[in-house]
């Protein structure tokens, strides 16, 4: 017998007992419609090999064919081919029928149910009698109900056959019977079945159902009545257990579970098949409730074989059974089937509960495990008692994992969390904004701390958030913000007296931050008189008292407040020792800053801080002039912490050390050594830049570029920064005048470069050239470079063109120079500058004879004639007054020329005075005044040999107009032989004067 319906009362009516003992006092209901259908009909029921094939009984033992019929039960091959035979030969005749009816029960027995309801409709009903048609009736509604046929229409044919007064309709009673208790009407149930207790044969099946009917009615005194009154009949074996198996229930109902067992237990014993899932429940439950919870286990075993309503029941009590036996990883696993199949609520409910329990006791299971229970019981069981208790557990594993986004995520699958939920999805994110500032995410953190200040709760881990949230803007440099932050909390009263303390704190520190060091005394202060501070927080004070000192330059104050910090806490405030040594480095007393970090190394010689103090050691012996004990120090840091930022520092340091001391080897060492050791740090860089210089400054170029090939990675140099290392290197040698300069800015041009380093290279070997006296060379190479000269800087371009005419000029080339010089003249000269260009221009202009160039630039600046001197003045006098001798313009020359007289004691006046007496010889004009200016020029000009010589030359001419040509020869003569240089074009002037004369004197 299937009693789904008495155990899913029996389990799961009211709410189920934390106990884990089965409780018999509870109600029971009746199973469903279905339900009762498959009890009946399909599963052991004594209907089935009795009431249905007992047509064999009632047959005529006259008709020929009943001895094939009995065969074809016992299994005889040939009985289906005679039965067919006998359907074949005459299917109209009763005795087809007859024998089709006996196929279908046949086929029916091996429950080939679709074909026995075929057979069945191809009965001729009209040939049978009144008793064979409710034969056919029964078994047709049977075969129907069985091939998922409507209900309706198999209780109508169970109706028909009940309504007769044979046999086969008392079969009917009975199976309608059941179809009555399928739909909870008890009362007709009984009315059935009462007409057929006392019946022949289907007395005992009809009392079993009564029975039956009690039990469902809790009528537990009536089950035993009609179990007592079966017990001395004449049952069947199927009929005797499905007795023994209603007796069991009502017994444990009665709360006698040892009389349960004593009538299941044979039963189970004898053949286990004969006990249904939920039999073996109900014999497990006995078992429990007798205190023999091992004996039961193999009954829940077979339970949990069952349909998932009776196999969650079973696996929720198989665990409590394993649990109580000790067999913790069986019982998980037992719950955890429980929590996955079972279909009622209370079950899934206890055993999440209950799984939970056990894991959190015996410490099994994972944290996912543990958080996926809690999260899905509580979405699931938003109303259970237990759901404070598991939110309580859920919150313990949250704060017990350090995987606070697994936690956090587990929060986000909670439906509907509750205050004490909120309240530690604000502590996750706490937690989450910490290790976000620690990584340096502070956009992270930032995003963190936001979230946790959204959530509507006002709890300490809330005012938390919002402290980390002021920390986060210090860090990110508003402090102003953070103090404004930090006000609110002071003013709130929710916070605690720790939280208020490091509001106080961060605050100072904020103050510190923008500066207002008296108000971050002020703040700190009051954090000190308020209350008891433990060592730890009243020793930051300290120093954040002494921090705000020492920006003011207050070390007096400060060094108080450094030393009370580290006497409060000296383990955790080196820093307040380090900073009274830096201190002693500010006012200078290197000496008593060693001495102050000698004792922070000494005591604190696993501190963060001891390799920064051993790098203040090192610098303040620098400082101090003990160079070589500076060495020694840096050294040692650089071997102790190779890998630290300060190790670093201190190898840089040393290296510089080493430079100084023009121990460039060394330094090129210790340089190497740090690139090694730290390729990618900062410091690294500095050391790669270092020996760059140091290379380029010794002009080994080629050398870094192989080494720092040899380093790699991004140190590499391709063959364009290459020529670019080799260009500095050239160009710093040219500046610095070293002797290599030369060589080097070769060797950079046989790379054949392009563009503005090339023609730099090109000035610089020309200047070097021009230098040396290598004129030629040098020219050749301005040449080169003169077309692309824009490109050059402005600087560079002025030079090029001065020193291009400069060698023009010197070549007497003055009409190569004057373009040269006409373009200077464009650019932007300093007005100096400009001034001795526009002299040495003119000049040029008129050695090429471009006189009237000449007029077109001097006769403007005479009429400014602003900024420059006299004698540059009387200088470009003299060029114009020449412009217009050579032009025809003579009539302007005198008032020009007359006031330089005045000044013949300079180079101008000179100049000046001679041009106006040429004029006037040349003119035959003013004899006599020209006379008196070339005597004043023979005895007061200013002493210049070119100018001397011409003053003779013009005397000779004077004495010739005079007709004196001996007088005239005389001084010819003279100056030839006291002039001496060859190639001057007065000499040749003065030497061909005089064959002219001595030509015309011979005539």
């Amino acid at each position: 017998m299937n009693y789904k319906g008495y155990l899913y009362t029996l389990l799961l009516c009211g709410q189920l007992p934390l106990a884990y003992q089965l409780q018999a006092q509870e109600t029971f209901s009746i199973p469903t419609e279905q339900h009762a259908i498959e009890v009946t009909l399909a599963a052991g029921s004594p209907l089935r090999t009795t009431t249905l094939l007992s047509s064999t009984q009632r047959l005529s033992k006259a008709d020929g064919w009943f001895a094939t019929y009995g065969a074809h039960l016992l299994g005889r091959p040939s009985a289906a081919a005679e039965l067919e035979e006998y359907i074949t030969t005459d299917p109209i005749s009763r005795q087809a029928q007859v024998a089709r009816i006996a196929r279908a029960t046949h086929y029916l027995y091996n429950k080939e149910y679709n074909r026995a309801r075929h057979t069945l409709e191809q009965v001729r009903e009209q040939t049978l009698t009144s008793e064979m048609r409710s034969e056919w009736q029964v078994k047709m509604a049977y075969a129907l109900l069985l091939s998922g046929r409507p209900v309706e229409q198999v209780e109508q044919l169970f109706e028909m056959t009940a309504a007769g007064d044979d046999y086969w309709s008392d079969v009917a009673r009975l199976y309608l019977a059941q179809l009555y208790i399928a739909q909870n009407d008890l009362d007709k149930a009984e009315r059935t079945l009462l007409p057929i207790q006392d019946q022949g044969d289907l007395q005992y099946d009809a009392r079993l159902g009564l029975a039956r009917i009690a039990l469902y009615r809790q009528n537990y005194q009536s089950v035993l009545t009609h179990t007592e009154a079966l017990a001395t009949a004449r049952l069947s074996e199927e009929q005797r257990a499905e007795s023994q198996i209603i007796e069991a229930n009502a017994w444990y109902r009665l709360e006698e579970p040892s009389k349960a067992i004593e009538r299941l237990a044979p039963l189970s014993d004898q053949n286990a098949s004969l006990l249904t899932p939920e039999d073996q429940l109900i014999l497990a439950a006995a078992y429990m409730e007798t205190e023999r919870t091992e004996q039961a286990i193999p009954h829940l075993l077979l339970a949990t074989r069952g349909d998932a309503e009776t196999s969650g029941v079973a696996n929720l009590y198989l665990a409590r059974a394993r649990r109580d036996m000790g067999l913790y990883s069986e019982a998980l696993a037992s719950y955890q089937v429980a929590a996955d199949r079972a279909v009622a609520p209370t079950i899934r409910e206890a055993a999440m509960y209950e799984q939970v329990l056990l894991m959190r006791s015996k410490a099994s299971g994972s944290f996912g495990q543990e958080v996926r229970l809690c999260e899905e019981f509580l979405n699931t069981f938003s109303q259970s008692a237990h759901r404070e208790a598991m939110e309580h557990f859920l919150i313990e594993s949250y704060y017990r994992s350090p995987d606070y986004l697994t936690s956090l995520a587990s929060i986000g699958r909670i439906q509907r969390p509750s205050t004490i939920i909120v309240e530690a999805q604000c502590y996750l994110l706490n937690q989450l904004t910490q290790q976000a500032q620690q990584a340096g995410d502070l956009a992270l953190a930032q995003r963190y701390n936001q979230q946790a200040q959204q959530l509507t709760t006002k709890s300490a881990h809330h005012t938390e958030a919002e402290l980390l949230g002021a920390q986060l803007l210090s860090q990110q440099g508003a402090y102003k913000q953070a103090a404004q932050a930090l006000t609110a909390i002071l003013s709130k009263r929710a916070a605690s007296s720790k939280q208020l303390q490091i509001a106080r704190y961060l605050l100072g520190y904020s103050q510190i931050r923008q500066q207002q060091y008296g108000a971050a005394t002020q703040t700190l202060s009051i954090l000190l008189q308020e209350g008891t501070l433990d060592n730890t927080l009243q020793a930051d004070v300290h120093a954040r008292l002494g921090d705000a000192h020492y920006m003011q330059g207050h070390y007096t104050p400060a060094v108080r407040y450094y030393e009370e910090a580290y006497r409060l806490a000296p383990d955790n405030q080196v820093y307040a020792l380090y900073m009274l040594s830096d201190i002693e480095g500010l006012k200078k007393d290197y000496k008593a800053q060693i001495a102050a970090l000698d004792k922070l190394v000494a005591r604190h010689p696993n501190s963060l801080y001891k390799p920064r103090a051993m790098y203040d050691q090192g610098r303040a012996m620098e400082l101090s002039g003990q160079q070589a004990e500076a060495i020694g120090a840096f050294t040692r840091l650089t071997q102790e912490y190779p890998q630290s930022e300060y190790g670093r520092k201190a190898a840089l340091q040393l290296a510089l050390l080493y430079y100084n001391r023009n121990e460039t080897s060394r330094a090129i060492e210790t340089y190497k050594a740090l690139l090694a050791e730290a390729p990618q740090s900062g410091e690294a860089k500095q050391a790669y830049e270092a020996l760059k210089s140091i290379y380029i400054e010794e002009g080994r170029s080629t050398e870094f570029v192989q080494y720092a090939n040899s380093i790699g990675g991004s140190y590499s140099i391709n063959e364009s920064e290459a020529m670019s290392i080799s260009f500095e290197t050239a160009e710093r040698a040219y500046q610095s005048r070293q002797p290599q300069a030369e060589r080097l800015l070769k060797e950079y041009l046989a790379l054949k470069p392009q563009g503005a380093s090339s023609l730099l290279a090109h000035y610089y070997l020309a200047d070097i050239y021009d230098r040396a006296g290598k004129e030629e060379e040098a020219l050749a190479l301005y040449e080169r470079i003169y077309p692309s000269r824009k490109q050059l800087s402005q600087e560079l371009h002025i030079g090029l063109l001065q020193k291009m005419s400069a060698m023009r000029i010197q070549q007497r080339a003055y009409a190569q120079a004057l373009p040269l010089q006409q373009e200077l003249l464009t650019l932007p000269l300093e007005p100096a500058s400009y001034q001795t260009t526009l002299l040495s221009a003119t000049e040029s202009a008129l050695q090429a004879g471009q006189y009237e160039w000449v007029i077109k630039v001097v006769a403007p600046q005479l009429d400014k004639a602003k900024g420059w001197s006299q004698e540059q003045l009387d200088l470009l006098t003299c060029r114009l007054a020449t412009s217009y001798l050579k032009t025809g313009r003579g009539n302007q020359i005198e008032s020009l020329l007359k006031p330089l007289v005045a000044r013949i004691e300079t180079y101008a006046g000179t100049q000046g005075t001679l041009l106006l007496a040429q004029y006037y010889v040349s003119n035959k004009i003013q004899q006599s005044y020209s006379k008196q200016l070339l005597d004043k020029l023979v005895n007061d000009a200013y002493p210049d040999p070119e100018l001397s010589a011409e003053t003779i030359i013009t005397l000779s001419d004077w004495y010739l107009t005079k007709g004196d040509p001996d007088t005239a020869r005389l001084y010819l003569e003279s100056l030839l032989k006291n002039y001496t240089d060859e190639t001057s074009p007065i000499r040749q002037r003065a030497a061909e004067k005089l064959a002219q004369l001595r030509q015309s004197t011979a005539r």
